[in-house]
């Protein structure tokens, strides 16, 4: 079976961010649910490319927020700043996350989510400290942001719709 780009001819803009996240987070409940239901190793490593993936879906997610709101968001893969572009066009109540996207939008979480992708920062050292996955906790943010993509997406599609009208 062949999957084209040309089917998605508007996959540059909110369209194509959110189909993306749509994909990372459904690619990131596979990850999490396999690693909880024994299908894939329970390995710290396996648990942190979940994250990562998770991670993407809300990079992304945001992004197309961003483009729906019509604000630019320059060439950044920092959470916490596409969280604070996001809340500043968008600070009605409903446009509220139910995940705790407080977390992996903390300025100190994940610099630029390298930590999810690499075991050793820019400078070649490796991270300091040590962390942990509890599966039942990623598991869930992982359905909670899948919720408030489906809740949410139609709200930002609606005012990119009425932006451009």
């Amino acid at each position: 079976m062949s999957l084209y780009s040309w089917d998605y001819p508007n996959d540059d803009g909110v369209p194509g961010w959110f189909r993306r996240a749509r994909a990372y987070i459904d690619a990131s409940r596979h990850l999490f649910g396999a690693l909880e239901g024994g299908t894939l190793p329970r390995t710290y490593h396996h648990a942190q490319v979940a994250a990562f993936v998770f991670a993407q879906s809300i990079e992304n997610f945001l992004k197309g927020a961003i483009v729906a709101a019509g604000s630019p968001f320059g060439r950044s893969h920092s959470l916490s700043r596409l969280y604070g572009v996001y809340k500043a066009a968008f600070p009605n109540p409903e446009y509220r996350f139910t995940g705790a996207i407080d977390d992996p939008a903390r300025d100190d979480a994940w610099p630029p989510n390298e930590f999810l992708r690499y075991p050793v920062d820019n400078d070649g050292q490796p991270w300091f400290g040590q962390s942990h996955f509890d599966l039942s906790v990623w598991t869930e943010q992982v359905r909670r942001f899948d919720h408030d993509y489906r809740r949410l997406e139609p709200l930002l599609t609606s005012h990119a719709q009425r932006a451009t009208s």
